[in-house]
């Protein structure tokens, strides 16, 4: 019997992918930060190295276990069809923004 991988797993099934569609979002939320000033450029270099021994010591060591196919193929497509849904919600809050701004 074939068990579901841990949370990340488009990091394991498409890597390529993965940081194609979650490295837009990384780096609007370190630019947000900035120019929020609520961090400082080295709190966003700290974050980062802080990210990789935490991928190193936690998710490197983890046993993979095999996946479904079907599993395999459609965790691109539900990630997919997650960001689409995320940005039709940033352009609607964008459009109801401007459209209160100019009345």
């Amino acid at each position: 019997m074939l068990r579901r991988p841990y949370p990340l797993s488009l990091r394991v099934v498409a890597p390529v992918f993965g940081l194609l569609v979650l490295l837009p979002f990384y780096l609007v939320i370190a630019v947000s930060t900035l120019f929020t000033k609520q961090h400082y450029v080295a709190d966003i270099i700290a974050g980062i190295a802080l990210a990789g021994v935490a991928d190193a010591v936690f998710l490197r060591r983890c046993p993979h276990e095999p996946m479904a196919e079907l599993d395999r193929r459609g965790a691109p497509v539900l990630v997919a069809g997650l960001v689409a849904i995320y940005g039709l919600i940033i352009a609607g809050g964008w459009i109801a923004y401007t459209v209160g701004r100019t009345s």
